[in-house]
């Protein structure tokens, strides 16, 4: 039995590291298509929130392109062996265009992606509630571990710059049951114009997320707040810079303030042009 159990524990090892696949996307590209080439490339957004990727996964987006739309990404990654959503070829980032929906891009309940090399924008006609550039969302009482937000342009998201109704140029939240956050980092990203604030924790069940690090990021022209760390324990921001808080908003704001947090490190920061009331 010992051995049966060895054998069958082997064989379950070797079925959770499935070779592990490039996605291309690109707008001259086919949805038709595998997507495991850059000669036979999907071309939209629709085509990548259809599928749930595995660990080990990369989707690819040509650099040098715009994807209008929504993305969405599903499926989990592993410790050491995450899912990758970033870029390939030469050029300028490639830019997702959400164009004024709920946000540009959206992870909920995943663990181990990794997102990278993106231009994000959400520009609506008028300014709406809850906009986001890149929204992590943990809820039904899950944990998302191992995160990973680098190298990402969030640029003109129009938001509320109303509390409780406001938008967030990167935004993670932990809304029910005892859902929250661990091993989070989110580093090296350049924020510009996005309303009401920057790098945004929002927690509303009162479960304090673990491991978070803010940390070598640019925020430039803020409407409100820079960075806020709301639920957290243990969480460190460190080496960033903002140039331009409380921009639009007429309420009170702050360029980098815990809330409802213990053992927060705030070290190494630079707040400049922050706009009085």
């Amino acid at each position: 039995m010992i051995r049966l159990a060895s054998v069958f524990a082997f064989l379950c090892g070797l079925l959770s590291q499935a070779p592990a696949r490039n996605f291309y996307v690109d707008p001259a590209g086919n949805d038709t298509r595998d997507g495991l080439s850059a000669a036979n490339a999907w071309q939209t957004l629709t085509k990548v929130n259809g599928v749930t990727f595995l660990a080990g996964d990369s989707v690819l987006f040509s650099r040098g392109s715009r994807f209008a739309g929504r993305l969405i990404t599903r499926g989990s990654g592993v410790a050491g062996n995450p899912i990758v959503i970033g870029a390939y070829a030469t050029g300028n980032p490639p830019l997702i265009e959400a164009g004024g929906q709920a946000d540009a891009v959206w992870v909920q309940n995943a663990a181990y992606v990794e997102i990278t090399a993106l231009e994000v924008t959400n520009l609506g006609t008028t300014a709406a509630n809850s906009r986001v550039g890149v929204r992590l969302t943990s809820n039904n009482s899950g944990i998302m571990r191992g995160i990973r937000l680098r190298n990402l342009y969030v640029h003109d998201v129009n938001g509320s710059l109303v509390k409780a109704t406001e938008g967030h140029g990167i935004l993670f939240e932990s809304n029910s049951g005892s859902s929250r956050f661990d091993d989070l980092i989110i580093e090296n990203c350049h924020l510009v114009r996005t309303d009401r604030n920057g790098i945004c924790q929002f927690t509303g069940n009162g479960t304090r997320s673990t491991g978070v690090i803010i940390r070598n990021n640019l925020l430039e022209d803020i409407g409100g707040d820079g960075i806020k760390i709301w639920g957290s324990t243990g969480a460190l921001v460190e080496y960033n810079v903002l140039r331009g808080g409380r921009m639009r908003a007429q309420d009170y704001a702050a360029g980098i303030w815990p809330f409802a947090s213990d053992n927060t490190v705030f070290q190494y920061n630079e707040v400049s042009g922050m706009k009085g009331i």
